[in-house]
């Protein structure tokens, strides 16, 4: 890796769209070991283009104070946990949005959400050409967390027979509802409440789910503090489905890492951290049909170079996202342990003067 002076840009330009090359006080861009880190000032509906060697030669993408918004100029092939059109698909565009607490406890459907968003940038983008109504193209993650916690690392990896591969991995991170796998859930339903009023309404009465005459809550109890780590990565290669799955996998096994060696620790049950209670995960690459020159990767497994590189970069990124980000990265942790204990030692009172 080659190490980069970090540079701040000047003046923010009156335009929406910014070139981080020769306008901007709205972010920071420095680069050190291949990251380059987004911090932002006040500047609502400034959108600032991410420099094009950070990206994959097929993307452009922009930063906002509500967004990390990457297009791509063919259709990429993606397998996700994102709440809006996850799952296997093909996608143009990605998009990691802030939103507020109401749309993530349930009161705004992503759909709503990601519709509402796409409608207003292509009003302000519309000069570059890139902007488009369309959200069936769009993957989407959410998240409570500032945009001022986006990092992304991108490198070109090459091996002993001179084979390249671009890889990026961008990462935002919210640490306010750290949890262990494992850990006794807030939400107690096995079923979407959204989903299953939505279901109940469209059937006939002799067709109802079993669940339609018992109380589904209205929304999820949900943590007071929110916060989500979401991932994204992509490669300029064709990945298998199932190199796809083993690079998800291998992320999040690089995500917990990340957390332990921040000795970062679940509130509820006092073990080590494996996330938040809403993370999200995405592994992007061309389509097949589009990219037939490019072998097919079979294998992003930890005996690979691919997965070495893959997992150190999701290191680096969730672990300066988090601790430049939340500085106070440990007195969060230790209010949030403070406030569980003392439920805890409310409910062993209780408990003693039951049983008296």
């Amino acid at each position: 890796m080659h190490n980069k002076a970090p540079h701040a840009t000047s003046s923010l330009a009156s335009d929406n769209i910014t070139d981080p090359s020769h306008a901007s006080a709205a972010y920071l861009w420095s680069a050190h070991c291949d990251i380059t880190i987004l911090e932002q000032e006040n500047s609502p509906t400034q959108y600032t283009a991410i420099p094009s060697h950070l990206l994959l030669p097929e993307c452009s993408g922009y930063v906002s104070p509500h967004s990390v918004d990457i297009r791509f100029s063919s259709p990429f092939q993606i397998q996700s946990s994102s709440v809006f059109n996850g799952g296997y698909q093909h996608f143009e565009r990605f998009i990691n949005l802030k939103v507020s607490d109401q749309c993530i406890v349930g009161k705004t459907t992503p759909q709503q959400v990601f519709q509402e968003y796409v409608d207003q940038t292509h009003t302000l983008l519309e000069e570059t050409n890139t902007g488009s109504k369309n959200i069936d193209g769009v993957i989407g993650m959410m998240t409570a967390a500032s945009m001022k916690s986006c990092r992304i690392v991108s490198q070109t990896l090459c091996d002993d027979h001179q084979n390249t591969i671009k890889l990026l991995v961008m990462a935002t991170s919210g640490i306010g509802n750290l949890r262990a796998a494992g850990d006794k859930a807030e939400y107690r339903y096995l079923y979407s409440a959204v989903h299953q009023q939505a279901e109940n309404a469209s059937e006939s009465p002799s067709s109802q789910s079993p669940l339609a005459n018992h109380a589904i809550p209205a929304k999820p109890a949900m943590p007071v503090k929110l916060g989500t780590i979401n991932l994204f990565i992509a490669c300029d290669k064709v990945l298998s489905p199932a190199a796809q799955t083993e690079a998800i996998m291998l992320a999040t096994e690089a995500k917990v890492l990340a957390l332990h060696n921040l000795n970062l620790q679940s509130p509820i049950s006092e073990k080590m951290a494996t996330g938040t209670g809403t993370d999200a995960v995405a592994v992007a690459c061309p389509h097949p049909l589009t990219a037939v020159s490019s072998p097919i990767i079979d294998f992003v497994g930890k005996h690979t170079l691919l997965g070495e590189q893959l997992g150190q970069m999701v290191i680096t990124a969730v672990s300066d996202s988090i601790q430049k980000y939340n500085p106070n990265t440990a007195s969060c942790v230790e209010e949030n342990m403070a406030s569980n204990i003392e439920n805890s030692n409310i409910k062993n009172s209780n408990i003693k003067n039951n049983n008296q």
